[in-house]
């Protein structure tokens, strides 16, 4: 018999040994779980709530893993928003000329947007405000007696507000209070056009300087087509330095000592400048001409800048270095000699008049701008140029020459555009007016074609035709948009204040409390916090006669911001507007704060 081969026995002896280990790990394993199975107790059998109550409960904690964090609301301010701002901590950190002012009407877009989120149907163009409807609260104080420089001025003791608001913008004060524009604002045409008495608390006067425009349009007076302080202020005319404080119109002179009212009798003179470039990077006058209503010329100088010229801007001034060789007349008897031609209650007309104005370093009142008065876009910022207007309107060509523009020729042209638009209406050569004007004489049509009415029936539909008119205003107004998505307000201040808010726009989710005292206006303002979703706070402040005003304000805004929950909206708006004195118009300033809770977070090591 044959033995067998070695290697095979060492094998058979290896896979033996190995299959040994594996079972008496298996019989371990198996030893062990039966060890802990006789330890635990027999489990009862789960019946079917009990199941669906464990359900439940891995459904809830599966909710929590899976649970985003929620975003906190911010703000931060864009481009427009940055150019107003003012630094309080260093409020000379930023030059006065590079400061474009926003209006009441970007404090209203906020207002709303902070309150009823992404609903508002207004845009926010000036501010980021992320997340608004995480915002919990929105409070705003509205302080009345200090304007823009008395908060400067005083800032090392209101420390509380440089300390605690990041962002402080200028905002441009008319001479109306806050509450009224807060029941107007949403109507389009009270963001340009405000009261006759805006503009003689602008200007110097002997008397009163006022419009009395008539009520017919049809063919419009002068007073229709003058620019209201609003659109003034928006296309960059000068003002007086009551208004902005200083700035560029510091060295700026009035076109007369003082202004008489202006009618539609007043006398009309167009006006044109050319300019240059000087060494200071400056567009300086070097050439102009008035022409009065009849189209003579009443006025037509040379103008030498004291500045040394870089560039004649030759193409487009006409000007040239060898016509200024014997030129003496400089800017200021420029000056003098329009304050000795304009009357009293002169109107300026032009094409974009407030550059001719700016070059002349002079102010008036009374301006009408060909630039505005005639569209062809239907789009209000879009303008055109004298030139195409000359050709569209009085079919006639100017500006061909090689050698430039001239003052003479453009400010007739001017003049000649201003007298036909007073031949016609107001929505002729405006585009933006004839959308309106069509609409209107469609709906007309329509009415003369029906059958006439009783006299007692037309009474009755024009006074429906007014309470539909009135309650539209109403439910478009900033209250009706809150109401809308049931938020709550609570107005508190003097009657004075208070008194200033229309009635007739409030509804049953607003609250007025009136309060006679500051005291009682700031306890009745900390406790309505708890409670409201907006609250509007007036205080009203003597700072020429209470030596103690500085440091209650800095102490109000202290403790106002201390009640304040986290993601709060925290607004102060220092409004410019003394109840007391309504002779000027200052500057306002509004500084807003997003209140946000720092965690105190201490490391175990």
């Amino acid at each position: 018999m044959a033995s067998v081969p070695n290697k095979l026995v060492t094998w058979n002896i290896k896979k033996d040994d190995r299959f040994a280990k594996k079972k008496r790990k298996i019989e371990a394993l198996i030893n062990l779980f039966e060890e802990e199975e006789a330890k635990q107790p027999t489990a009862k059998k789960k019946g079917k709530d009990s199941l669906e109550e464990n359900y439940k409960s891995l459904k809830q904690q599966l909710k929590e893993y899976t649970k985003k964090p929620e975003v906190k609301p911010s703000f931060t301010l864009t481009a427009d928003g940055v150019k107003a701002e003012i630094n309080l901590k260093c409020p000379e950190s930023k030059s006065f000329q590079s400061v474009e002012p926003l209006f009441l009407e970007d404090i209203y877009q906020l207002l709303l947007k902070s309150v009823i989120g992404h609903m508002s149907p207004y845009p926010l163009n000036w501010a980021k405000l992320k997340k608004p409807e995480n915002i919990n609260k929105t409070v705003l104080l509205v302080i009345e007696g200090f304007s823009k420089w008395d908060v400067l001025k005083n800032i090392s003791e209101l420390n509380n507000l440089s300390n605690l608001f990041p962002h402080a913008v200028e905002i441009v004060s008319s001479n109306i209070s806050f509450a009224t524009e807060l029941n107007t604002l949403h109507l389009v045409t009270d963001f340009h056009i405000r009261t006759k008495d805006t503009y003689s608390t602008m200007f110097p006067k002997d008397k009163e300087v006022k419009m009395q425009a008539s009520t017919n349009c049809d063919p419009p007076s002068k007073l229709h087509l003058l620019l209201s302080p609003i659109q003034m202020v928006m296309e960059d005319y000068p003002f007086p330095a009551s208004v902005f404080g200083c700035g560029k119109t510091d060295n700026y002179v009035f076109s007369k000592k003082c202004y008489a009212p202006v009618s539609q009798d007043s006398p009309m003179f167009a006006l044109d400048c050319e300019m240059c470039l000087t060494v200071d990077n400056l567009n300086e006058l070097t050439r102009i001409a008035v022409v009065n209503e009849s189209l003579e010329t009443v006025y037509h100088t040379l103008v030498k800048p004291k500045a040394k010229i870089m560039n004649y801007l030759t193409r487009y001034s006409g000007i040239t270095k060898e016509m200024l060789n014997d030129v003496v007349t400089q800017l200021s008897d420029v000056q003098d000699d329009l304050q000795k031609l304009l009357p009293a209650d002169a109107i300026l007309c032009g094409q974009s008049l407030n550059c001719d104005l700016h070059a002349l370093r002079m102010i008036h009142p009374y301006v009408i701008d060909t630039s505005i008065i005639f569209n062809e876009s239907g789009i209000r910022s879009r303008k055109v140029s004298l030139k195409n207007l000359v050709k569209i309107h009085l079919k006639e060509s100017i500006q061909n020459g090689w050698d430039g523009h001239n003052p003479v020729e453009d400010s007739i042209a001017a003049m000649k555009l201003v007298l036909l638009k007073l031949e016609n209406n107001l929505q002729f050569g405006d585009a933006c007016l004839k959308d309106c004007s069509v609409t209107n004489e469609s709906s007309s049509n329509s009415k003369s074609n029906q059958p006439p009415s009783s006299t007692t029936e037309t009474v009755n539909n024009e006074t429906s035709a007014t309470e539909t008119i009135s309650s539209s205003k109403i439910n478009d107004g900033f209250f009706a948009k809150l109401a809308q998505f049931s938020k709550n307000c609570c107005l508190i201040g003097n009657e004075t204040s208070l008194g200033h808010y229309d009635d007739n726009m409030l509804n049953d989710k607003v609250k007025k409390k009136v309060k006679y005292s500051r005291e009682k206006i700031l306890k009745a303002s900390l406790k309505e916090i708890e409670s409201s979703n907006l609250i509007i706070s007036h205080l009203n402040y003597d700072i020429t006669s209470e030596q103690s005003s500085v440091s209650e304000l800095n102490s109000v805004v202290g403790q106002l911001y201390d009640s304040c929950d986290d993601k709060t909206m925290f607004m102060v708006l220092i409004s410019g507007v003394d109840e007391k004195n309504y002779t000027d118009i200052k500057r306002s300033l509004l500084m807003t704060v997003l209140k946000k809770f720092k965690m105190n977070v201490k490391l175990i090591l």
